[in-house]
């Protein structure tokens, strides 16, 4: 009899630290999967040709890799070097509706202030997402980055100081509300008028506007409510092993 209940004592802490290893996974926070990601421009020059598949390829410290937009002697019948452009990155499986908070992550490491300046977040529901998709903008919470100061004041837009190191990686918190899965994301470089706030008006903070996006990811971060039940249900367990041991 008393092996029976040394034996379930052990079972009983052994599930207590098993679930206590699941908190501390549930804790980080996941990133999603992306099957493609295609952009309304694509720099067509140079070192791999800079296309936007290459922001999914899990390499976040290459620095001939990533996604860019400029127009070498502003082809295409003369237009600006560096027009709005808006890359849409498809998920591989669609993200549950309702209330998500998401940590998107984007990486720059070409160098040279080769960094975004002013761009925007957004989610799209279409069950076969396109560039032409509707989407909504998420909710922006807060913008990190080690020497860069950010001003989104306006919804849902991201403005990056020209001032700053030329390599950085964007940490935006972030959240959204959706009625229906969501399929996609998108993110938008914004042109702005020259001189307004970048030399050329972005989106890129380089000289003549460009911008290399390296990687480009997005994870689902578990809410303090999880966290509180998970917990609640560790103390439950914990009473009922004591209160076992002590009716012993």
């Amino acid at each position: 009899m008393l092996n029976n209940i040394k034996i379930g004592t052990k079972l009983a802490s052994s599930f207590v630290s098993c679930t206590f290893g699941l908190v501390a996974v549930s804790a980080a926070a996941n990133d999603l999967p992306f099957s493609n990601a295609v952009a309304t421009y694509e720099q067509n020059y140079g070192p791999g040709l800079w296309p936007a598949i290459s922001m999914l390829d899990g390499d976040t410290s290459s620095q001939l890799n990533g996604w860019a937009i400029f127009r070498k002697d502003n082809e295409d019948q003369g237009l600006d070097p560096t027009l709005s452009e808006s890359a849409l990155f498809m998920l591989t499986t669609p993200l549950a509706a309702g209330h998500q908070v998401l940590e998107f992550k984007i990486y720059q490491n070409y160098g040279a202030s080769h960094r975004l300046g002013d761009f925007s977040l957004s989610y799209t529901t279409d069950s076969l997402p396109t560039l032409s998709s509707t989407d909504n903008l998420v909710t922006i919470n807060n913008v990190s980055s080690p020497g860069v100061t950010f001003d989104f004041s306006s919804p849902g837009q991201i403005l990056a100081s020209s001032s700053g190191p030329s390599k950085a990686t964007y940490t935006i918190a972030a959240s959204l509300d959706s009625a229906t899965p969501v399929t996609a994301f998108f993110l938008h470089a914004i042109n702005d008028p020259i001189g307004v706030p970048y030399p050329t008006g972005g989106p890129g903070v380089f000289t003549n506007g460009n911008f290399v996006v390296t990687e480009f990811t997005v994870a689902a971060v578990p809410e303090p409510e999880t966290y509180a039940m998970l917990l609640a249900g560790l103390g439950l367990l914990g009473f009922m092993a004591r209160h076992r041991k002590e009716n012993t």
